[in-house]
């Protein structure tokens, strides 16, 4: 009853206050909600019973009335602040806490509206793809979850964006592309160091000599000469088993994609069905 009531005096003094520009109203509604996480001792009373979705809901209005003010594809100062300070990362990581209870509700309606209201095209940011394939996760961990309809909603606009520009599936097949290169770069990367640990053992230099021999020793060029050499490379790769050396794997990239295990999750749930 009384956080009802202090929302009532709070929009009774917006509406009397003169009015300022929206990004320092834009800026004011945020912090608001970040310092309520600051003041606030009650970490188990209902998202509901806060200001936050009224505050995350002037925000979203001030970012849609920015958008109209400007021209076509113009980013505004309000929407610089969101991406610039990683406020939808934020909202991702309070959502994931659902710190106060709901508010994983309340980020998966923001970031719905967000990305259907606003026209400019945001996904291509990474402080908004990164966060919204983190949302993306949670959707259908858990079947019959308070906030299924809204993660269907909220999987129905990220699909809605991908058929509107199916290249923006780039940013989010994007990481597991850079999994996979790092994995390859590791391993070409120790193997190195083992050849440069074998050649400090037996004191020879990698620039002038071959490596050779089941043992991988170092033979300098520079000692040999070009029918010595021959013989050694030969005997050495006949003292290999060549039939006896498995086929090296082909590494492939994961084909998993999140967004579709997320919405096959959804479909599985009793109550979607």
């Amino acid at each position: 009853m009384f956080s009802k009531l202090t929302s009532i005096l709070q929009h009774a003094v917006e509406v009397l206050a003169p009015s300022l520009p929206l990004q320092e109203d834009f800026v004011y509604h945020w912090k608001a909600i970040t310092h309520y996480y600051i003041e606030s001792a009650d970490d188990k009373a209902p998202v509901t019973d806060t200001n936050i979705p009224s505050h995350l809901e002037q925000m979203l209005d001030i970012l849609i009335q920015e958008e109209n003010e400007r021209e076509s594809g113009e980013t505004g100062p309000c929407m610089e602040y969101l991406l610039h300070h990683k406020i939808l990362e934020t909202l991702y990581t309070l959502g994931k806490a659902d710190c106060p209870p709901g508010m994983k509700q309340q980020v998966l309606v923001f970031y719905t509206k967000l990305l259907g209201r606003i026209r400019q095209p945001l996904l291509p940011h990474i402080n908004v793809h990164r966060p919204v394939q983190k949302l993306i996760r949670l959707c259908g961990e858990v079947l019959t979850a308070p906030t299924e309809n809204e993660e269907i909603q909220f999987l129905c606009i990220v699909c809605a964006k991908l058929k509107q520009d199916p290249y923006l599936v780039n940013f989010f097949l994007e990481n597991k592309l850079k999994t996979l290169a790092t994995k390859q770069s590791d391993a070409s990367s120790k193997a190195q160091e083992s050849n440069e640990v074998l050649i400090a053992d037996t004191g020879q230099t990698a620039e002038p000599g071959i490596m050779c021999g089941s043992t991988g020793a170092a033979v300098n060029s520079g000692t040999l000469s070009e029918s010595e050499l021959s013989d050694d490379l030969s005997a050495s790769l006949d003292s290999l088993d060549m039939t006896t050396q498995p086929e090296a794997p082909i590494n492939r990239p994961n084909q998993d994609y999140n967004l579709v295990n997320s919405l096959l999750n959804l479909t599985r749930s009793p109550v979607s069905c």
